[in-house]
Formats: structure tokens, C-alpha cells, sequence
């Protein structure tokens, strides 16, 4: 950190900001929460999906057993579902100590926390660049562009959210150790940066927002700096100052990299050549901004392409270049539109498909923080283009309205995809028939409510556009066992131990397809290789002991149960099968009395 920071454009504080603006700036603020909860009103009707939100919350019992201390250790030393994140895991954890498994709860919680993010920008931006009206339209694109309704209605998106609001709150941090510049500022400052990066590790390219921020609005980087021995030490020190954050980084990427690297999630070179993913990332960047425009089709899963042509991809990096040096020739008569592309194409860099996790090719959610360059580069470009009109105020703020009344009507029309997983990913199916992801979940939606035969369809489209997923296999092999095709689903479960021997799912109901067919001593076999796996599967574990009673073996069944019971007091039919066990070795015990 420079000992002496290069002084910035007078700044009011975050307190001050507020109570020496002017006295519509409330109201602002007022206006901007408003339309944020009407444009989500939905949010309450909205369930947990299929869709990660099983697992992250509805069967995650460090979540659903609320903010336990037991639970704090594991948030901090898990890497479940491919990610570090404990701050989100923790506000899943509090949401579930104060409203239980409620999911009308939950969404709400997410609109507060986007609304809060609003209001923020707002503030933000207001505080750095002194133009309220601007400030408040950026602020409203941010709050009401349907791009965000992922992020918000989405339950195990908590970590979009969360984290922005401490990107943001990192902003104003920033901004107060800058006008009084001293060591608790600053490590105010790193903490609230740190706990962004527990919650989402996206935010590892906060530093260099700030190094864009410091040469617009703030203007602290000296004309021609690197001209001049003082102008390079002035660089030199913001440089410096942001090193902590540069370092808080780097640890933040390199625990990602090893957690999502162990699970498995991290796609290899071999399976996705650098080729295809600098193609399909220039391509992303362009998608983003045309959906940011004309933002119809949305849907929770775009699935990767697999090649691309080699024109598109060679078109859209040149599009890229050519508008990136068209940004910063502007760098001194509209600095702000090198600012705002610059903020657009350096945050979206973690997310943009380099290093690939999962097989989507974007994803809305990517957009949350990245858009609000694009954001400030359309208020401040708009504001420039019509200053000259006789009549610029009134078309500008008529145009601007309008446009946000379409935006609002457009999240709150999207918010309703998001009810249910069987309309979430009928809509997906609606926009691009050929997505595996949609016809999987769907298809588990539609089993879970007993419509085996459609769900059935959805699992072979599945097999047919991936062949080598084994998700499809099982899936439908789901559902032959619920149909009491027995044959059909030993076939389908071992072609999936065939892809993955240790796939413990696909184990416990092969364990379930001969326990149904009588063979209790080959079931046992295969639900005591699940536990082996995986030793606290509490289904494994239900349907080892069941098996042990129905083969006769009663202690070894109540041990089971027992153990069961210790994990998860609270286990569906766990007491009423222990209770079974106990009647039955009393039976037994008279019976052998003489």
C-alpha cells in the first residue's frame, strides 16, 4: 500500500453522500426499491428447482439443520458442489435457523439482497461521479435487466447476490480511505474484498477495477504518467496500494482452481481444445451483448456447441479487438466509455469459458457484475449523443422510462420460468429443443409427479444428443425401476457403472432393483458398496437396513438404523422401520423362549 496515495477527485463519504445530496436523492433511492421488488412481486411463488437447489439446499443437511457450529467448520473446509464459497454457505445456513426450508423465504431473501445492490450502485456511482441522474438510470438497467432474473430467482444463486453486495460495499470502502487515508480504512476495506471472495470467487478482478476507476472517474493517474519520473511514481504507488487486494486474489484463484480441479468439474484440454475455448469465449462476449439488447430466449442452460465455425469465431475476436482499440483511442475525451468496456470484457474473464466448468456455453448469471460497464458506457454515451437536441432532457428521460418499463415487464414475465423446474425447463426446451440439460431435468420433474411415460421421452432425448452422458442412463433407469421393469433397469444401471464403477447413486438403486426382485442378500451387496463410498449416504444406508430386515438379519439391520437416526434424527420412515425391527426381534426372542 502507498504510504501516500495519489489524491482523487473530492469524494463525499458514504453517510455524506446521503445527507449532502440533493434532497431527491432519497426518493431515488425510494423509486429504485420499489421497482426492483415489483419487477420480482413474483418471488414468492417460486420453488426450489432440480436444478442445484436439491443439492445445495433441500438434501444438503449442513443447510437445512440451520447456523450450527458443526455447520460453520464445514462451510469453511468443504468444496461440495465444485466451489469454496462459506459466506454463501452461511446465509443459506441463517436462512434456514430463521424461516426453516421455506422456499418463498429464500427467493425473497435473494430479491432484498438485488434490491440492497441497486441502491448500491447507485450510491456508488453517485458518490464517484457526482451525476445523480446517470447514477440512478445505471442504477435501474442494473436493478430490472431480465439477464439478472438468474442470479435472483435462482435460490442457489445466493452467491451472485451476496457477493456484489460486497463488491459494491468494497467500492465505497475504497472511497473513504481515499479521502482520509490510514491503515484501518484500508483494512476495512481488504475485509469486506475478502468476504466478496468467500462468497463468490468471481470477484477476483476487483483490483483491477479499481485501477480503471482510479483513471475514471477519480482521476488520480497523471496525464502522460509514464512520460515523467513523477508521473511513473505516482502510478507506481496506486499500483502498490492495491497489492493486499492483488494477493487476496491469487489466493482466491488458486483455491478454486484445486477445489473444482479435485471434483472433477474442471474440463481437460483434451476434451475441450484452447481452440474452440478462445472461440466460443470471443463469441460469449459478443452473445452477452446482444442479449443485453434484445434480451428474449433467456433460459437457465445454453449447452456448449462443441466446434464452432472457424469464421465465427475469427469475426467475433476481431469485433472484440476493434472495439476495445476504438475504446481506448476515446480515452481522453470519453474516458468513460474505456472505463465501462474495460470493466465489461475484465470481469467477465473468470467466467468466460478459458478454463471450462461445466458444458454451458454462457450463462446469464456471468452478466450481474459485467453489465454494469456496458451499463455506464449506454447512460454516459446517451447523455453525450443527445445534449445537443433542443429538446435532449425530455426525450432523453421519456426514452430512458420507456425503456425501463420494458425491461421490468420482461424480468417480471421471465421471474415466472423460474416457478417451477417443469417450467423452467419447458421454456429452455421451447427456445432450443437440442439442450440434454433441459430434457434431464424436466424429465425429473415430470417422474417426481408420477408422469413416468413423458419423463421416460426427455431421458432417451438425452441419450440421443449425449450418448456418453450417463445421467440419461440412469435417469431412465429411474424410472424402469418405478415401473417395475426390472430387467430394463439392471441394464441401464450397469451401463452406468460401466462409465463410472464408483457412481454410488446408480449402486444403491441397482441394490433397490434386486431387493424389489426378492433378492434381499444381492441388494445387501450392493448397498453395502455404497456406504463403503460413500459412508454417510443416508438413502444407502435406509435401504441397507430395510434389506437386512427383510433378509432376517435384525441386529445388524437395528445397528444400521440406529446409525442412521444419529446422522438424521429427523429421516423419513427411518423410527417406523426401527420400530419394525424391534417388534420383530421381540417375536423372535418369545418364540425361541420355551
Amino acid at each position: 500500500m502507498a504510504r501516500k496515495p495519489t489524491p482523487a477527485r473530492p469524494l463525499a463519504s458514504g453517510t455524506e453522500a446521503l445527507s449532502e445530496a440533493k434532497s431527491w436523492d432519497g426518493w431515488i433511492i425510494a423509486a429504485l426499491a420499489a421497482a426492483t421488488l415489483l419487477a420480482y412481486s413474483q418471488s414468492y411463488t417460486l420453488q426450489f428447482l432440480n436444478f442445484d437447489d436439491d443439492r445445495y439446499l433441500v438434501r444438503n443437511l449442513h443447510v437445512t439443520n440451520g447456523l450450527t457450529w458443526e455447520g460453520i467448520h464445514w462451510a469453511f473446509t468443504t468444496g461440495h458442489q465444485s466451489n469454496w464459497h462459506p459466506l454463501t454457505w452461511l446465509s443459506h445456513m441463517l436462512d434456514a435457523s430463521l424461516f426453516g426450508m421455506n422456499p418463498a423465504a429464500h427467493h425473497l431473501m435473494n430479491v432484498f439482497l438485488h434490491a440492497v445492490n441497486a441502491i448500491l450502485v447507485f450510491v456508488v456511482l453517485r458518490q464517484y461521479t457526482g451525476a445523480a441522474g446517470k447514477s440512478a438510470a445505471v442504477a435501474a438497467l442494473f436493478a430490472l435487466h431480465p439477464l439478472h432474473v438468474e442470479s435472483v430467482a435462482w435460490a442457489s444463486e445466493r452467491k451472485d447476490v451476496l457477493s456484489t453486495a460486497f463488491w459494491l460495499l468494497t467500492l465505497l470502502a475504497y472511497s473513504a480511505y481515499l479521502r482520509r487515508p490510514n491503515w484501518t480504512r484500508y483494512a476495512g476495506m481488504v475485509l469486506l474484498f475478502a468476504l466478496g471472495l468467500m462468497a463468490k470467487p468471481m470477484l477476483v478482478t476487483l483490483p483491477f477495477v479499481l485501477l480503471l476507476l482510479d483513471w475514471w472517474p477519480l482521476r488520480r493517474v497523471p496525464a502522460g504518467c509514464l512520460r515523467n519520473a513523477a508521473g511513473r511514481c505516482a502510478l507506481k504507488n496506486i499500483v502498490n496500494e492495491k497489492l493486499p487486494l492483488m494477493a487476496l486474489a491469487t489466493a482466491s484463484c488458486v483455491i478454486t482452481y484445486l477445489v473444482q480441479q479435485r471434483s472433477g468439474a474442471m474440463r481437460t484440454f483434451e476434451v475441450m481444445p484452447l481452440t474452440l475455448r478462445l472461440a466460443n469465449a470471443a463469441s460469449a462476449y459478443l452473445v452477452y451483448l446482444l442479449k443485453t439488447a434484445w434480451p428474449v430466449g433467456l433460459v437457465a442452460y445454453y449447452p456448449h456447441p462443441g466446434v464452432l465455425p472457424w469464421w465465427q469465431g475469427v469475426g467475433a475476436a476481431l469485433t472484440l479487438v476493434g472495439i476495445t482499440v476504438a475504446a481506448i483511442a476515446l480515452r481522453r475525451s470519453r474516458p468513460w466509455a474505456a472505463v465501462g468496456w474495460l470493466w465489461y470484457i475484465g470481469t467477465l474473464v473468470p467466467v468466460i469459458g478459458l478454463i471450462q466448468v461445466g458444458g454451458q456455453a454462457c450463462a446469464d448469471r456471468y452478466t450481474y457484475i459485467p453489465l454494469l460497464g456496458v451499463f455506464l458506457v449506454v447512460v454516459w454515451g446517451l447523455e453525450e449523443l443527445v445534449t445537443r437536441w433542443r429538446f435532449a432532457p425530455f426525450i432523453l428521460h421519456a426514452a430512458m422510462a420507456t425503456w425501463l418499463t420494458i425491461l421490468g415487464s420482461l424480468t417480471w414475465m421471465q421471474v415466472l420460468h423460474w416457478r417451477t423446474s417443469e417450467s423452467l425447463f419447458r421454456h429452455a426446451l421451447a427456445c432450443n429443443t437440442d439442450n440434454p440439460v433441459a430434457h434431464q431435468n424436466l424429465g425429473k420433474a415430470l417422474a417426481e409427479v408420477g408422469r413416468n411415460e413423458e419423463a421416460a421421452q426427455h431421458f432417451r432425448e438425452v441419450i440421443r444428443l449425449e450418448p456418453d452422458w450417463l445421467e440419461g442412463y440412469y435417469n431412465l433407469g429411474t424410472v424402469a425401476l418405478s415401473q417395475q421393469q426390472f430387467q430394463e433397469a439392471t441394464r441401464l444401471f450397469e451401463t452406468v457403472l460401466k462409465m463410472r464403477p464408483n457412481h454410488v447413486p446408480a449402486i444403491v438403486y441397482l441394490g433397490n432393483t434386486f431387493m424389489e426382485m426378492g433378492q434381499f442378500e444381492k441388494a445387501v451387496e450392493y448397498f453395502t458398496r455404497a456406504l463403503s463410498l460413500e459412508p454417510g449416504d443416508r438413502i444407502a444406508r435406509y435401504d441397507l437396513a430395510v434389506a437386512l430386515l427383510r433378509e432376517g438379519k435384525l441386529p445388524e439391520a437395528e445397528a444400521h438404523i440406529q446409525e442412521l437416526l444419529r446422522i438424521d434424527p429427523q429421516y423419513p420412515d427411518a423410527r417406523h422401520v426401527l420400530e419394525m425391527i424391534q417388534n420383530e426381534m421381540r417375536r423372535s426372542s418369545n418364540s425361541a423362549q420355551p
